[in-house]
């Protein structure tokens, strides 16, 4: 399942999906990247976080990102301690 999460906005999108490959991803920031930062409110700031998933730092999926304006900023896999959202699927999964 892919959650979108603003930091004072909450979930934006969740989608599920049945295979996460590039070009899966690549689709999905083209439909949905343009809309999720409108939502959002940020103004020009157009930062997406992500762990070291290989779909998402796939060369189509970096070249989308390109597209909308997108700023990539990737963290360690498995880094709670960076990536607040680790934290929040364990409480979720717990509950």
């Amino acid at each position: 399942m892919i959650v979108t999460i603003s930091y004072d906005k909450g979930v934006i999108v969740c989608k599920q999906y049945d295979r996460m490959c590039g070009a899966f991803f690549e689709t999905f920031i083209d439909e949905n990247f343009e809309s999720m930062f409108q939502a959002a409110e940020k103004g020009e700031s157009r930062m997406f976080l992500m762990d070291g998933d290989p779909s998402q730092n796939s060369a189509r999926a970096r070249a989308a990102m390109s597209r909308v304006g997108c700023h990539l900023f990737k963290i360690p896999a498995r880094s709670p301690e960076l990536n607040g959202c680790e934290n929040v699927f364990n409480i979720a999964l717990a509950n």
